[in-house]
């Protein structure tokens, strides 16, 4: 059986797996309303269930939403609100992308078991059998040691050197 992981389409529908909770949303191509849609991607290139999302702080809210829209009629919209209200409107607004600061991939709010046993490889030099004790003291090591995803990957890839 294949396992697809990420949008995966065909000529009539798109559906996509949750990198976090593995549920699966298939999705009509032709449905132009993508409010209605309960999934988002990154530009980290994460896809997740939007109920997944951190929810941006009010004194980010407006710099997160422009890092979405740097052009066009939403970033003017963006720069005109005058109150958080409406910042938090036109944020329901934006439809189905994220910033890394909203992934709890990113931000390491969820770490998956792969990413564990990747840090477990590179830290002992060992490939041996993972307990769920093992990957839930790496999940809380990379907690404490790291601050993204990213600082993890640097740190796999330089101990594979």
């Amino acid at each position: 059986m294949k396992i697809r992981k990420g949008f995966v389409s065909n000529s009539s529908s798109s559906s996509f797996v949750c990198e976090i909770c593995d549920k699966t949303h298939t999705i009509n191509c032709y449905e132009s309303d993508i409010l209605k849609r309960k999934f988002a991607s990154g530009r980290c290139s994460h896809v997740l269930c939007k109920d997944h999302l951190i929810e941006i702080p009010d004194n980010d809210l407006k710099e997160t939403l422009l890092a979405i829209y740097t052009i066009g009629q939403m970033h003017d919209r963006i720069n005109n609100a005058k109150t958080i209200k409406e910042l938090r409107v036109l944020a329901t607004e934006s439809g189905t992308t994220f910033v890394e600061s909203q992934c709890p991939i990113c931000t390491l709010k969820s770490i998956s078991n792969t990413t564990a046993k990747d840090y477990i490889i590179a830290k002992m030099k060992t490939e041996n059998y993972f307990t769920e004790e093992m990957l839930k003291e790496a999940k809380n090591e990379i907690r404490e040691k790291f601050v993204s995803l990213e600082d993890v990957d640097v740190f796999i890839v330089e101990c594979e050197e």
